[in-house]
């Protein structure tokens, strides 16, 4: 027999945005909220009409700053405004407003100003704030100290296994891409923007290897044409150098990451990564800088799977990534059993059951963790 808190559990509706329709780009959303109504609690796509007119018990953003970071100013404006509007109305409907912190800023800063008013209002706008990880809430919490008000619960990023097709065989992608079975291969796997860091590590692997059969691979959507000029500006006059500037369908995700000996996200800003957990979700070795939750990520996946680097992508890093990565033997698996979805679908919808009152407050005040991490 199930519990009153269990049965009002059931009894939720959520507003996410967005939940299933970013399943294209990265299926998060899509994986955790899939699984989230598994457990019997209903998730709806946010749409402004969806949330002007119906009412829900939990409206989830998860990148309120899409609209601020936009480089059209009547978009970013009119945009903005009108998501701080639908968040007002959600709690003037009784709805919680909670924030999935994937990141602490936009990454291009269009609008710095612009943003910085943006994110003061919407903050304190909301009820409750997730963290992907425990490290990842200190530093928010750090870097905007609004956050220490506000309820907080830290909920994983959830591993790709499955999600993606996985067929072709290391030797079958090299063959698929040109490339000799025995080439030494090292790849970034995303988005091309700047942050991402491109420049650097083709110039770290130009002046780190000399070999021929050293190749180095830079596949995902470019976020614009000043950016792929400077990504193939370093890149120039080097063969083994390949740039794959488009977007790169599901079925092919495979073929690049199955391809690779290591996985390098030479990132200049970084909190969370999901391109590091689909390249581990392929069993890749990945190298990450030491910067925002690479360090916890890596105590879950172990140092055998994920290395971190201070300061710097050098040519000195690269190389030794490149040995250690030698170490892990073909059909080795990192372990992601603490990142399965519906463990992450079950966190989320205990914190839902909290924030809108169905279950024990177990939740984290953000001012103590602020507390925790100053010492007093």
């Amino acid at each position: 027999m199930r519990s009153r808190a269990s049965e009002s559990v059931l009894d939720m509706k959520i507003l996410a945005w967005p939940a299933f329709r970013n399943c294209g780009p990265n299926p998060y959303t899509k994986l955790l909220y899939s699984h989230v109504q598994e457990l019997g609690v209903a998730s709806e796509d946010f749409s402004f009409w969806r949330a002007l007119t119906h009412r829900y018990d939990v409206f989830h953003l998860h990148w309120p700053e899409y609209y601020i970071a936009q480089r059209n100013p009547f978009k970013a404006l009119v945009g903005t405004i009108a998501v701080l509007v639908v968040v007002w109305w959600q709690r003037l409907m009784v709805a919680k407003v909670v924030w999935t912190v994937h990141n602490l800023r936009s990454h291009n800063q269009t609008w710095p100003v612009a943003e910085d008013w943006f994110w003061s209002i919407f903050i304190k706008s909301i009820d409750g704030v997730f963290f992907l990880t425990a490290s990842g809430r200190q530093l928010a919490v750090h870097f905007r100290p609004q956050l220490t008000k506000l309820c907080s619960f830290v909920v994983p990023h959830g591993h790709y296994r499955g999600e993606y097709p996985n067929t072709v065989s290391r030797e079958k992608a090299r063959a698929e891409l040109g490339l000799h079975a025995n080439s030494r291969v090292i790849t970034f796997f995303g988005t091309i923007a700047p942050y991402k860091n491109n420049p650097r590590l083709i110039e770290a692997f130009r002046a780190g290897f000399e070999d021929d059969d050293m190749t180095l691979i830079i596949a995902g959507q470019c976020a614009s044409a000043s950016e792929l000029a400077r990504v193939q500006s370093a890149a120039a006059n080097d063969d083994r150098i390949r740039i794959i500037a488009r977007h790169i369908p599901p079925a092919e995700v495979q073929v690049f990451l199955n391809c690779a000996d290591l996985v390098v996200l030479p990132y200049s800003e970084i909190l969370n990564s999901g391109s590091a957990i689909l390249a581990l979700s392929f069993d890749r070795p990945v190298l990450v800088p030491d910067q925002g939750a690479m360090p916890e990520l890596r105590s879950v996946v172990s140092a055998r799977w994920l290395r971190c680097y201070s300061g710097d992508l050098t040519p000195e890093v690269l190389i030794d990534a490149v040995i250690w990565a030698r170490g892990i033997q073909n059909g080795e698996c990192p372990d992601l059993q603490t990142l399965e979805w519906i463990d992450v679908a079950r966190k989320t919808r205990d914190a839902y059951a909290v924030l809108t009152g169905r279950a024990a407050h177990h939740c984290i005040a953000s001012e103590d963790v602020a507390a925790q991490s100053t010492g007093t």
